[in-house]
């Protein structure tokens, strides 16, 4: 008889004990397997990043050139642009006292009012055409530099809008602007300072205005804003409906009686050659109508900007051009 056979117990367990042996050593150099291969995942990804940081971001002197170029190139388009842009904005801003400033607007508001009267444009009653809060208040001296500015400005924008021939100016809302909100603080001068390291390019001076008029008024408006070479303003929002709310009625297309040369006979006033002595009139005022002449109610939310100086951008990449420089020969 064997030893298994008479150590059934001992052999079983030596069996199962050589076999758990084993899938231990299996799983266990599975796991240091993988184990590794992480390991050396990452050390590769951080060599990778090493050399990453480590190397020159333009291997290539040429291509380095080349893109220094470029950049210079883009910030001499972008200081020509700005020089463009500089062209709205006055050659100076002197300071005005509040008295003084107090009489300008109400030397604005009795001539854009006589202007609007002349042209029998309707306005609405007690309007100071935005600038109703210094019709009698003084305004802060810290702020009458930029007032002034916005006032010539909104000067010129109503004397074009009643150039334009609309019908009545309903409404007008001037937002106030960053040196009214900050006059009269201690800190003024230092958010003025900190406001001009943001990217911004321009101080924004809304406002808004809701006037009736033709279409043909409208264009006439927008072109002149568009084609002005003193102020420049952004249309942000234009908002457009028909002043009535109904659609014309076919009642009131009734054209005027026509009286032809040849009386009843439809090619009255005909020649031989089909061509007439006179042009059969329409009536006007149908034609208009078909057409779509009603009055538009028009709401116009605008940005006066003033862009600021050139010192107060800076332009990355920029670097002014050397002024030349002549030797005198001894």
């Amino acid at each position: 008889m064997s030893w298994i056979q008479e150590n059934k117990f001992a052999a079983t367990l030596l069996g199962v004990s050589v076999v758990a042996s084993g899938a231990l050593f299996y799983l266990g150099m599975s796991a240091r397997s993988e184990a590794t291969q992480a390991n050396e995942d990452n050390s590769n990804a951080i060599r990778k990043v090493n050399s990453l940081k480590a190397g020159k971001p333009f291997p290539d002197a040429d291509n380095k050139k080349m893109v220094k170029d470029k950049v210079a190139g883009f910030a001499a388009d972008t200081y020509a642009f700005q020089q463009e842009l500089l062209k709205f904005r006055p050659e100076g801003m002197p300071r005005v006292s509040p008295g003084d400033f107090n009489k300008k607007v109400g030397d604005y508001v009795r001539l854009l009012k006589a202007y609007y009267t002349e042209k029998k444009i309707a306005l609405p009653e007690s309007t100071a055409f935005g600038l109703e809060a210094y019709v009698g208040p003084l305004a802060d001296k810290d702020a009458t530099r930029e007032l002034e500015y916005e006032r010539k400005a909104l000067d010129w924008l109503f004397k074009s809008l009643a150039d334009a021939n609309p019908t009545s100016l309903v409404n007008v809302h001037r937002q106030q602007i960053a040196a009214e909100k900050n006059a009269g603080s201690k800190s003024s001068n230092k958010r003025s300072t900190r406001s001009n390291k943001v990217d911004s390019v321009y101080q924004a001076m809304p406002v808004e205005l809701t006037f009736t008029g033709s279409e043909a008024s409208l264009k006439t408006f927008l072109t002149t804003i568009g084609e002005a070479k003193e102020y420049f303003f952004a249309v942000r929002v234009m908002r457009l409906q028909n002043e009535s709310a109904e659609s014309p009625d076919l009642s009131l297309a009734k054209f005027a009686e026509q009286v032809a040369a040849g009386g009843d006979d439809f090619f009255g006033g005909l020649d031989s050659e089909g061509e007439g002595d006179s042009a059969p009139t329409v009536d006007e005022k149908i034609l208009k109508k078909v057409v779509g002449d009603e009055k538009l109610v028009v709401y116009l939310k605008l940005d006066l900007l003033l862009f600021k100086e050139a010192k107060e951008v800076k332009i990355p990449g920029y670097k002014p051009a050397k002024p030349e420089t002549t030797q005198i020969k001894k």
